[in-house]
């Protein structure tokens, strides 16, 4: 199954002057970005999962003035040809979902995928899609919303409205995906990374979602892959920046190897 093709112009529209700039991203991704460019060095070569008209782009190339290519791949045509419009000479950018998306022999220091995959049908097809586009020694960051109560993938049981401007009559819906938080941290362990950061936080669902959660812990993580003469790890370590409500009711067998601060 593929994603949705989502053909709305409300996407144009809102990113055409949204998430341009560093400081209109959400702390929980700022966070992750800076702590994983501290410990593994500035973006130099990424894919952005979702990219919309290539604003992360401009906000890392702005923040950290490292960037050497980058390629934006996104399902919504407007996005994309607004992108190539005002593309920059180290941004290329791709029509395709994010999920079959294929750029063969290529794969990149950092694959970024944030506010798209939970917007999606196939959120664990499109997650281990993107894994395999990383580097050896890279990393994977990743947008993901949890909870401590059961998941939901089903559009009819949690789906949002993809309006920005008008409450969203008419509008194009969108799954509104949202993990179990064990779910999720066995998920992204069985892809084998060494290294698993996350930060997060409580906050309500999207005024434009339908759904029957209360507040869900909005999480940012990074995997790091490992390097192929680096040590064999049985679990990667794992360090976790979120509430300590959310994990409160793990089983020892949940999360391996936690350390950090909650």
């Amino acid at each position: 199954m593929a994603n949705i093709a989502y053909r709305t112009d409300e996407l144009v529209r809102f990113y055409a002057s949204n998430r341009v700039r560093w400081d209109q991203f959400y702390e929980s991704e700022r966070v992750i970005i800076e702590e994983v460019a501290q410990r593994f060095g500035p973006p130099r070569t990424v894919l952005d999962a979702g990219c919309a008209v290539g604003g992360l782009g401009l906000a890392l190339q702005a923040h950290f003035d490292s960037l050497e290519a980058y390629t934006g791949v996104d399902i919504n045509s407007q996005v994309i040809a607004l992108a190539e419009r005002q593309a920059k000479p180290w941004q290329r950018f791709v029509c395709a979902d994010v999920a079959t998306a294929r750029l063969p022999g290529e794969t990149f220091q950092w694959v970024v995928s944030l506010g798209c995959v939970d917007w999606n049908l196939e959120t664990v097809p499109t997650i281990r899609s993107l894994w395999t586009m990383v580097a050896e020694g890279g990393l994977l960051i990743i947008s993901l919303r949890l909870t401590d109560l059961t998941g939901v993938c089903d559009p009819a049981v949690s789906c949002q409205r993809i309006s920005f401007f008008d409450g969203g009559a008419g509008a194009e819906i969108a799954p509104y995906v949202v993990f179990n938080v064990a779910e999720a941290i066995g998920l992204l362990v069985s892809l084998g990374p060494d290294l698993i950061l996350g930060y997060g936080y409580w906050g309500p669902p999207s005024k434009t979602a339908v759904t029957p959660y209360e507040r869900l812990a909005f999480t940012v993580f990074a995997l790091h892959k490992p390097l192929p003469l680096g040590p064999e790890l049985s679990v990667p370590r794992i360090e976790l920046t979120v509430p300590a409500d959310l994990l409160a009711g793990l089983r020892p067998g949940d999360m391996p190897r936690v350390s950090g601060r909650t």
